[in-house]
């Protein structure tokens, strides 16, 4: 069974751009193939951690599970010394090895992690796994709409409109391209107060964007070209296809969120048990007649008289 661990450090959306790997936890006891098989078929693959600010991310996430030996996705061929490639085919460039590891280049082949450090090991042996898929979710909108409609369609359906800061980003959303029915798409950008901005973090937009500094009117909001892969600066009123995304839970929000939740929930239940109970038995439960008749409900809310 899966556990979709817990969201843990607060991350910065204008350091590491909109999509952030989530890493579930799978608590059974597999192989490593076994491991990558279940992840690639539910997910997206093993854990990838390349990056220090990624490793933070994932300790925060896994630290329920941190003393588990678990798999990851960090791999090599039978005939390699050293480890070079994660099983999703990025590139290995950043590591937290243990001690002394890895200490078997010729009979270990796969990576396993506990207490945040790694340590290569036998591929045949069971270990729980972590798994990882991108949020937030893409929705691709087939709808023709201009620049307005589209952002009231994803705030009020999803989050809001796609804004792409990274080159992961882009990658990600290029793999949905797809499904765009027009040349164009709209995004997030829009000129404001002569300066180009995300609407949805109200962040500066980079130059990287090649927009023009001062768009004339009505070419003030920003599009992607998805043949060209450049950004355009479009008429606000022009319809066309866009994308949205849905962002359930950003990172450390949703255990705000539960705690408080429970904690009101709590709360309100002991303080309704205890102003029933004493409306119900006001000398204590000993006076209690055991041989009257109940009271109705709507008596103890409308303070009736029987």
């Amino acid at each position: 069974m899966a556990v979709v661990v817990n969201p843990g450090l607060d991350r910065s959306d204008a350091d590491t751009g909109l999509f952030w790997r989530k890493h579930i936890y799978y608590n059974s006891r597999v192989s490593w193939t076994d491991a990558q098989t279940y992840c690639r078929k539910n997910y997206v693959d093993l854990s990838v951690i390349d990056t220090q600010e990624e490793f933070d991310s994932f300790v925060g996430q896994a630290k329920m599970q941190k003393k588990d030996h678990s798999w990851i996705g960090l791999t090599k061929g039978t005939t390699e010394e050293t480890f070079t490639q994660w099983s999703d085919g990025s590139v290995l460039g950043f590591s937290k090895w243990n001690h002394k590891q890895p200490d078997n280049p010729d009979t270990e082949d796969c990576v396993q992690t506990s207490n945040n450090g790694w340590s290569d090991e036998d591929c045949n042996k069971d270990f729980t796994a972590y798994c990882y898929t991108w949020e937030p979710q893409v929705i691709v909108v087939q709808e023709m709409k201009n620049w307005e409609e589209a952002l009231v369609h994803c705030r009020t359906h999803h989050t809001d409109l796609v804004r792409l800061t990274t080159e992961r980003d882009l990658i990600l959303v290029n793999k949905r391209s797809m499904e765009i029915q027009t040349p164009t798409f709209w995004t997030s950008l829009r000129f404001m107060d002569g300066l180009w901005y995300w609407v949805n973090q109200t962040s500066l937009v980079s130059d990287e964007t090649s927009l023009p500094s001062c768009p004339a009117r009505p070419f003030r909001c920003g599009a992607r070209n998805i043949k060209d892969g450049v950004w355009e600066n479009r008429d606000c009123e022009e319809k066309m296809n866009f994308i949205c995304y849905h962002d359930i839970c950003v990172q450390g929000s949703c255990i705000v969120f539960f705690f408080f939740f429970f904690f009101f929930f709590f709360f309100f239940f002991f303080f309704f048990f205890f102003f029933f109970f004493f409306r119900l038995f006001p000398s204590g439960v000993a006076t209690v007649n055991l041989l009257s008749p109940p009271i109705p409900i709507f008596c103890i809310l409308n303070t009736c008289t029987h």
